[in-house]
């Protein structure tokens, strides 16, 4: 005997997409973060065979690596509080802003401490101007963290 649908109630094919492209959501997800996991592992693996080059370009590629294995982990994180369903949140788009500004700083940092001559060229402004605004937009986003925070705990 068929069932009656009241008025406003889905119809069961509509409910079976539904639920059939949440799953896929999902799955999509996962499989998302543990492709970025994996990559993040791999990564560390690089930067520790990185360490091996004592020199200063060695050591920073790897400080490099090391920073980009934490904007990868942040982007797992976000997806793990996504598939969780908790609460969208801001703080992890903040730290990663922050920590693709530092790396991008120490790249450019280590491009003109290497590079002879570079101090009277058009490239050296640049680069300049490329650090100063890494670091203002380091500078923006403490202060929209700070906000953020006093917004969310206005007695703190």
């Amino acid at each position: 005997m068929p069932v009656a649908h009241r008025e406003g109630d889905p119809k069961p094919d509509r409910s079976r997409v539904v639920r059939l492209l949440q799953g896929a959501d999902v799955a999509v997800h996962v499989l998302a973060a543990v492709v970025l996991f994996a990559a993040a592992v791999l990564m560390i693996g690089h930067s520790v065979a990185s360490f091996r080059d004592p020199s200063a370009r060695g050591l920073l590629k790897a400080i490099n690596d090391i920073l980009f294995v934490l904007i990868i982990m942040e982007v797992v994180a976000t997806i793990v509080r996504h598939l969780q369903r908790r609460r969208f949140s801001l703080y992890p788009f903040l730290y990663i802003v922050i920590i693709s500004s530092i790396r991008r700083i120490l790249v450019v940092e280590a491009q003109l401490s290497m590079e002879v001559g570079l101090q009277e060229t058009e490239a050296f402004r640049h680069a300049l101007l490329e650090v100063a605004a890494a670091g203002g937009l380091i500078l923006a986003m403490v202060v929209a963290y700070w906000l953020l925070r006093r917004a969310e705990h206005p007695g703190d």
